[in-house]
């Protein structure tokens, strides 16, 4: 287990690094923040480490941008003392994790970068699903698989578990991350339907096209689902009248008869009720 130190000391805005971790791709309304910040103060120190000369923010990059827009010079920061570069990555996914603004590709992203603290993953989105589906049936079957370890396996389960997410709804978000970038930034948290933006679709709905593997379909698919204002079931069975159609078209594990649920399907049934709230 990691353990984590902090003073709090007024940093110089100069020496401050945005944290190249940071998955979220908007800042909001900082102007807004700003004149907040300038009223009542700043209510929360920012959180950084020391780099060198340098400092790299943890969390909070608004606060920081909006002492910026005020043209302040220093601002109250909790400087923390990692103590190895993982034990940092770990931390800033789970800050990442707990901020309710976070896209679901944004999460997606977060889960890659700090599966790939673990060696064998090779830094490669695939060998992440791989992993989640080894930490699946670990324990069901005699030996660890696709290269991986018993070690790898316990990581896994032991990040999963900080950051409060089942295996399969961590694919799901994972799964996200490899869909064309013009449908990842149209992939939104709603609660319900008249929630979603013009031009953009839910998380399940977004998962729906991972299901086929070429990227043409899938923005084909997606256009179709934001023009007709089509519900993730209506999608769904899109999806799974193209497959049963033709199969080729599925990635690996979605491929057969739609009425044949693969394991992938099956959990994200179990899922519903839970993504509803999330997307």
């Amino acid at each position: 287990m990691y353990k984590v130190e902090y003073k709090v000391e007024d940093i110089p805005l100069d020496l401050l690094m945005d944290n190249p971790y940071d998955q979220r791709k908007r800042s909001g309304d900082i102007e807004g923040l700003a004149e907040s910040i300038k009223e009542h103060g700043l209510q929360n120190p920012i959180s950084v480490i020391k780099v060198e000369e340098h400092f790299v923010i943890v969390s909070g990059h608004r606060r920081t941008h909006a002492f910026r827009y005020l043209k302040r010079n220093k601002i109250p920061a909790i400087i923390r003392k990692e103590s190895t570069p993982e034990d940092l990555m770990i931390d800033l996914a789970i800050e990442n994790m707990q901020r309710k603004d976070l896209l679901p590709t944004e999460k997606g992203a977060v889960i890659e970068q700090l599966f790939y603290t673990i060696p064998n993953v090779q830094k490669n989105i695939a060998r992440v699903l791989s992993l989640l589906s080894q930490v699946k049936v670990y324990g069901k079957t005699e030996n660890v698989g696709e290269g991986f370890t018993d070690e790898d396996v316990i990581s896994a389960k032991h990040f999963i578990n900080m950051i409060g997410m089942s295996t399969t709804a961590a694919s799901v978000y994972i799964r996200l991350c490899l869909l064309p970038e013009e449908i990842q930034r149209n992939v939104v948290n709603a609660d319900n339907t008249s929630l979603i933006p013009e031009g953009c679709i839910v998380t399940k709905s977004a998962y729906e096209l991972t299901r086929v593997k070429d990227p043409k379909l899938q923005k084909d698919l997606f256009q179709k689902a934001v023009q007709d204002k089509m519900s993730h079931i209506e999608l769904k069975n899109v999806v799974d009248e193209l497959i049963e159609k033709n199969s080729t078209i599925a990635r690996k594990g979605n491929r057969g008869s739609a009425k044949r649920k693969t394991e992938d399907d099956a959990g994200t049934a179990r899922l519903t009720k839970k993504l509803l709230t999330l997307s």
